[in-house]
């Protein structure tokens, strides 16, 4: 067991009323569409579906800004409290693969985690929506999750036919990350039964840099010493990868670190691809993804980045430089979703869907 695991606290599980009262709270192209900060509507519930129920929110008239607001559904919750139909200690292990330490910051939108927050742009406290992409909140197989929509023919923000999400998310105001070290970001992912995975597309992951605004600038092709990124995504047949932006000062440095393997490239435009094959997304069950990331000391290549599928370490790149200097901090999750590539040879075949539930981070250091 993770040293600090024992700090996690499952939330007690009890046969519930009929409503239950929960916490609240671009890969960018110069030719993706202007976004907005914040935009929530695109994050309302949805009409449900024989396999899908919608999930309704009602918002107190007042919150502080610095607490999350509630919201009430008049759904019961699953017997297994959201988790998908797994037990309690199985999904706080695959959502905190290394433990929590009971004074870092730690939140997670999964109910089983004391203290959860909910499932909305609001207590996520995204920004830089881009607003034509709805991300409604809805109940598929056991969870709550947001519902991403992949029109036949979309790719990359670029095309007619829309298709994925794009924000950027630091998380619960009183659970700050800039001070860590190394941390865990965790998502699942569930592919629709049936979904075509063609050449590839992104995944959420951290994202840092020196500012806020800087930060947001690795994607797109964009490098810059000041930002950092380490989404994931999906290949042809859906092989699993790291997908990294890292300063390009470092990149003599990080090439050697960690191109060498067969399951790599380094080269061309856009991110570095590593890891790809080391584990498989698979359509039709839930899957989480967890990373942790430790950044290095300035000036010294000894930063690492881990990758857990359901709680079981698949990856690992080491003796990275993620920073050039240690103002460049974790800013938030970057969570970014779309078939791409950046032309229309990586457009999804077909109109698809993927689910994404339990948002979480913990601060290790």
């Amino acid at each position: 067991m993770p040293r600090h695991h024992r700090h996690i606290r499952p939330r007690k599980v009890e046969p519930a009323p009929s409503k239950v009262k929960r916490s609240a709270a671009s890969e960018s192209t110069t030719a993706e569409p202007e976004a907005t900060s914040p935009v929530y509507a695109n994050n309302a519930a949805v009409k449900a579906t024989p396999s899908i129920k919608a999930s309704s929110t009602k918002k107190p008239s007042s919150a502080s800004a610095s607490e999350p607001t509630e919201t009430e559904t008049d759904e019961s919750p699953a017997p297994t409290s959201g988790t998908g139909g797994i037990s309690i200690n199985d999904k706080l292990l695959a959502i905190f693969p290394a433990g929590t330490k009971s004074s870092g910051s730690k939140w997670s939108t999964n109910p089983a985690f004391g203290s959860a927050i909910a499932l909305s742009d609001d207590a996520l406290r995204a920004t830089k929506v881009i607003a034509r992409l709805a991300h409604p909140v809805v109940d598929v197989k056991g969870k709550k999750a947001m519902q991403i929509s992949f029109a036949k023919g979309s790719y990359a923000y670029r095309s007619k036919a829309l298709g994925g999400v794009s924000f950027y998310a630091p998380g619960p105001v009183n659970q700050p990350i800039t001070n860590a070290k190394v941390l865990t970001f965790s998502f699942s992912v569930l592919f629709e039964e049936g979904f075509q995975f063609n050449r590839g597309g992104k995944l959420p992951g951290l994202y840092g840099g020196v500012s806020d605004e800087v930060a947001t600038g690795c994607s797109g092709g964009r490098r810059d010493d000041g930002c950092w990124s380490t989404r994931v995504m999906w290949r042809k047949d859906g092989e699993g990868e790291l997908y990294g932006y890292f300063p390009p000062s470092a990149k003599a440095q990080n090439k050697k670190a960690v191109c060498s393997s067969g399951n790599t490239s380094c080269d061309g435009d856009y991110g570095w691809s590593l890891g790809r094959g080391k584990w498989t997304w698979t359509p039709g069950t839930w899957q989480t993804m967890a990373q942790k990331i430790t950044l290095n000391d300035a000036g010294q290549n000894n930063g690492h980045v881990v990758i857990y599928i359901d709680g079981k370490e698949v990856y690992t790149a080491d003796n990275l430089v993620l920073r050039m200097n240690e103002k460049s901090v974790p800013r938030g999750m970057m969570v970014q979703s779309f078939f791409g590539g950046h032309d229309a040879a990586w457009a999804s075949p077909q109109d698809q869907k993927a689910y994404f539930s339990d948002f979480s981070m913990a601060v290790l250091e």
